[in-house]
């Protein structure tokens, strides 16, 4: 019975810390939703990826301890310390990279690891055991983080003004006696980090030029056909669908948060994806920015001015024509005997398989009417002209599984029939 000791938390307090780093991590997936596309750095967007859905699923995590606590689920973030808001306003205000990764990183971070040392210190270890559980794991994840952030380029100056802001607020958790104040006019808890027009690469790759097309094929047997390929799948599929998953995050604060989690959830994968791409292809003797990029996931994405459209065009039209895409890739990879890739394109179409299903399962949330979704659908394909476009044999296996109907796929297949053939 040694492990009984009192702690300084008793059930309201310890509700009320969790709340501040449950509001501070949301944050944190607001505002890498948006900065994520800013980021020139192929790794640097890679590795910003990765903590977004770090951050979302402790974040989940958080809200459901506080829910066994409270038996109230928090639906946006609710900090204790309403003034620490404030903060995070601040934070989701920068724009500069440097400042960036200065506030996050360099405040708001170390505040959320000394939080967790605390607690992990100080809490009864017996009657507040499921917390110190969630902790444990989410302090090894943070000092991960920190590590990272220690390599890369911040601003002094960032970190000074972020951190007299932060203790404006009197900390992560302010006066833990006054819990659940008003704070004043500590402002919306709906971040809105600055978005920006079109995503950035860095030097090594060059844009597609316009008139340009792709460079053609060749064949799989060739590793420079297999580069090819991945190259492609890494710069113009991969990267971009990170980024527009973060933008719709970001975009739409008020979305609910089992839909952010979605996508905070594809984000990791398309972070997968293109690690192994970029991976895979410098092991086939490759490099990277040997092959143009272009942003027509991007600009097909953000013209949707609802997040309906953006479900249908990021997840239902770009990842369902990519299951097709990627089942074609995988079965000619096997054939020419190239088993690593082949397995890597399988491992993408069993992630592509739930970002479509997803996708389905949120348009069908967001617009429940089947006559409206229905038009919905064909207005957007009709404004990306994917109709008009031929593609692969349609992957019915793959998109019956990720929620395409019968007779969906029968127009699919005979759509796809009739731009393959030849004009006569």
């Amino acid at each position: 019975m040694s492990r009984t000791r009192m702690g300084p938390w008793g059930v309201e307090a310890t509700a009320a810390r969790l709340a501040d780093l449950h509001g501070a991590l949301l944050c944190g997936v607001q505002c890498l939703g948006a900065w994520i596309a800013g980021v020139p750095q192929l790794e640097t967007k890679v590795a910003m990826a990765y903590h977004l859905h770090d951050y979302a699923e402790l974040a989940d995590q958080l809200g459901q301890r506080i829910y066994n606590l409270t038996a109230e689920r928090p639906a946006v973030p609710s900090p204790a310390n309403r003034a620490l808001l404030r903060f995070l306003h601040e934070l989701a205000s920068l724009t500069r990279a440097e400042e960036q990764v200065a506030g996050l990183y360099g405040v708001l971070l170390p505040a959320l690891l000394d939080s967790c040392r605390e607690h992990l210190e100080q809490a009864n270890p017996v009657a507040d055991e499921p917390t110190l559980r969630l902790l444990h794991p989410m302090l090894e994840t943070l000092e991960n983080h920190l590590i990272w952030a220690s390599r890369q380029p911040t601003d002094g100056d960032a970190i000074r003004r972020m951190r007299l802001c932060l203790d404006g607020a009197g900390g992560l958790h302010g006066n833990e006696g006054a819990v659940a104040t008003s704070g004043g006019a500590a402002g919306s808890a709906a971040f809105r980090p600055v978005l920006v027009p079109v995503p950035a690469r860095d030097g090594r790759f060059r844009p597609l030029e316009p008139g340009k097309k792709m460079p053609k094929a060749k064949p799989l047997e060739t590793p420079e056909g297999r580069v090819r390929l991945l190259h492609i799948a890494l710069i113009n599929l991969e990267i971009p669908a990170i980024e527009v998953c973060g933008r719709m995050i970001a975009e739409f604060p008020e979305s609910p948060w089992a839909m952010k989690l979605d996508l905070a959830r594809q984000i990791w994968d398309e972070a997968r994806h293109a690690e192994m791409c970029a991976d895979r292809l410098q092991e086939l003797g490759g490099t990277l920015g040997s092959f143009p990029y272009h942003h027509k996931v991007w600009e097909h994405s953000i013209a949707g001015e609802t997040l309906a459209e953006r479900f249908v065009t990021t997840q239902r039209i770009h990842e369902g024509n990519g299951l097709d895409q990627t089942l074609l890739a995988r079965d000619a990879l096997a054939a020419v005997g190239d088993v690593a890739t082949s397995q890597i394109m399988d491992f993408i179409m069993a992630d592509e398989v739930l970002h479509v299903r997803s996708g389905n399962r949120w348009l069908n949330y967001l617009v429940p009417d089947e006559a409206e979704r229905t038009a919905l659908l064909k207005r957007v394909e009709e404004r990306l002209g994917v109709a008009a476009v031929a593609g692969p044999p349609v992957n019915r296996e793959g998109r019956r599984k990720a929620g395409f109907t019968e007779v969906e796929l029968d127009w699919l297949v005979s759509l796809r029939d009739r731009r393959n053939k030849p004009h006569e």
